[in-house]
């Protein structure tokens, strides 16, 4: 996969506090930070590419400027993803603050107001297996401008825009709330509440068809903050589930809905097993969300073929990976241009596609082994014969339309003629047309096939056509 990837729900409990966070056919999907193994992370570009992949919901995080606007970035500080140390005229703006108990020398974000980060460049995070070509090209997004963004994209898309047919939606996490608190002496939360209110997602009823929204923190503080302000559904993020007390789950029922977790607290590796942790969890009537495969399309078959092995959590990812069987690995290497970047829908279409052409063709190539027999009695009871023949070969072409264009079937008059006669075969295997009729029709069935096979010869058609001529001159 391109893009990070956010697998919801693992589990989930009965009650759903809201439709779109409820299980469907299969795990949504949430592109972590966009489309961030090609775009720099947390850009209006990476959101926007992940949506053209098909994600169901995009992932980002907010913090505060020294406007107190919101904008779309992972960290306070900006050495990590930006090109700040290369701008001279900020180089004063250097200073140490404390964030989580550490001290740190860095650039903040709390000290620029909004016109000077949008001359900031953005850079790619993991350089070393990422592409760098777009370092410094994109700058620090709004809050705002991206929810504008993706409620445009929904409005664009309209019912094509992934599997579900539902809008994009977004993974808000508010980040640092009490950082924002002690520097910014203002609530995060508020300010976020504040925001989606007033672009009119404020509420479930209110975003559940314009941009779903999930709000996300790791400060327990900022969920209860939340809780108090709306009802959108609220992610309590938690590194390590194993370290919680068995008491924890009952108190976060209390202002969480859902629980998010690392995919190693959620799944054992090595027993390749859901961790008992979740069953807590669902217990107390919690949803889990899990982060994150990055990069790693075999990890996620392992976790699809774990969730399949469970009736529990059977829930396939965009329907991909179900491909343990004969038919559909035989389709999966049919799929001659499949490439692991493409979104799930799209794979799901080819398989789809691909699998429609192995029936057609199979079953084509049965009649036509079958109809062989009757080719002994062709000249005192052509009609069997021409019935199988005709109905097989026009299962094979019907086969080979669902993977190649009309216009490539059709462009050549051999091929009308073809078809032309596997209809009038039919017509007159089922009819019983005259006799000589019948034989005239398969005669040029088979010589409008020898020609449309010459194609595969060297020179093709015109090297036949050749051909021919220079044994009629000889």
């Amino acid at each position: 996969m391109y893009y990070l990837l956010f697998l919801i729900p693992i589990a989930f409990s009965s009650i759903s506090p809201a439709d779109y966070i409820s299980q469907s056919d299969r795990p949504k999907i949430a592109a972590h930070r966009g489309l961030c193994s090609i775009f720099p992370e947390n850009t209006a570009q990476s959101f926007e590419g992940a949506m053209f992949q098909g994600t169901d919901f995009i992932e980002l995080d907010v913090v505060l400027n020294k406007e107190l606007q919101l904008i779309v970035a992972h960290d306070t500080f900006m050495t990590a993803v930006s090109n700040i140390k290369s701008m001279p005229e900020f180089a004063s703006r250097q200073r140490k603050r404390t964030i989580n108990s550490v001290v740190r020398d860095d650039w903040w974000l709390i000290d620029f107001s909004i016109d000077e980060l949008k001359r900031v460049g953005i850079n790619q995070v993991r350089g070393s297996t990422r592409p760098k070509i777009f370092d410094g090209l994109f700058t620090y997004p709004t809050l705002w401008e991206v929810l504008t963004q993706v409620k445009d994209f929904n409005n664009r898309t309209a019912n094509q825009r992934n599997p579900n047919k539902k809008p994009v939606g977004i993974l808000l996490e508010i980040k640092d709330y009490e950082y924002h608190l002690e520097y910014a002496g203002v609530s995060i939360v508020q300010l976020v509440i504040n925001e989606l209110s007033k672009f009119g997602i404020g509420t479930i009823k209110d975003c559940k068809n314009v941009v779903p929204i999930v709000i996300m923190s790791f400060d327990m503080n900022a969920i209860k903050a939340t809780r108090e302000l709306t009802d959108l559904p609220r992610v309590f993020l938690i590194s390590g589930l194993q370290n919680q007390p068995s008491e924890f789950y009952a108190e976060a029922t209390k202002y969480a809905n859902i629980i998010g977790a690392d995919l190693a607290s959620v799944w054992n590796s090595k027993t390749q097993t859901i961790q008992p942790e979740v069953k807590l969890i669902k217990d107390n009537q919690m949803m889990v969300y899990a982060w994150t495969f990055q990069d790693d399309a075999s990890g996620t078959q392992k976790i699809h073929i774990l969730l399949s092995s469970e009736n529990e959590y059977s829930r396939p990812y965009y329907r991909i990976f179900r491909c343990s069987n004969l038919v559909c690995l035989i389709i999966l290497k049919l799929m001659n241009n499949y490439q692991d970047e493409e979104s799930g829908f799209k794979i799901q279409e080819k398989i789809y596609t691909w699998g429609r052409f192995l029936l057609f063709f199979l079953t084509g190539l049965i009649l036509l082994i079958v109809s062989f027999p009757f080719s002994g009695f062709l000249l005192v009871n052509p009609y069997p014969f021409v019935l199988l023949f005709s109905l097989g070969s026009l299962l094979i072409l019907i086969a080979i339309i669902q993977v190649t264009e009309y216009k490539t079937i059709f462009s050549q008059a051999g091929t009308v003629i073809y078809f032309i006669a596997l209809l009038s075969g039919l017509y007159t295997g089922v009819f019983k047309i005259g006799y000589l009729t019948t034989l005239g029709i398969m005669i040029v069935q088979i010589l409008a096939l020898l020609y449309l096979m010459a194609a595969l010869l060297p020179g093709g058609q015109a090297g036949l056509k050749n051909y021919i001529l220079s044994k009629i001159k000889t």
